[in-house]
């Protein structure tokens, strides 16, 4: 996220203080000060939430046929088959 944040002057300071201690960028200082401050020195654990459903089993999957399986999942579809045409060649 990008923002506009005016600085007290002894904050400036701080942070330039310390990027010349650490030698990091102004954005690394001031995002670890501010999440120190917040969390009060405590890391923060991030975990991505990847929302799941549950789409139910379907009991005539038979596992042991999965080569099967695969080969209808890869069988022509209405979309990938030639149309038939024949009926505009009466015209």
């Amino acid at each position: 996220m990008r923002t506009t944040v005016t600085l007290d002057r002894d904050v400036q300071i701080l942070i330039e203080k310390t990027m010349q201690e650490r030698t990091e960028t102004f954005k690394q200082v001031l995002n670890d000060s501010i999440r120190a401050g917040l969390n009060q020195g405590k890391p923060v654990d991030i975990v991505p939430t990847i929302p799941t459903f549950h789409m139910g089993w379907n009991r005539d999957l038979d596992l042991e046929k999965s080569g099967q399986v695969i080969a209808e999942g890869e069988a022509p579809t209405p979309l990938t088959t030639p149309r038939n045409t024949s009926y505009l060649r009466r015209f």
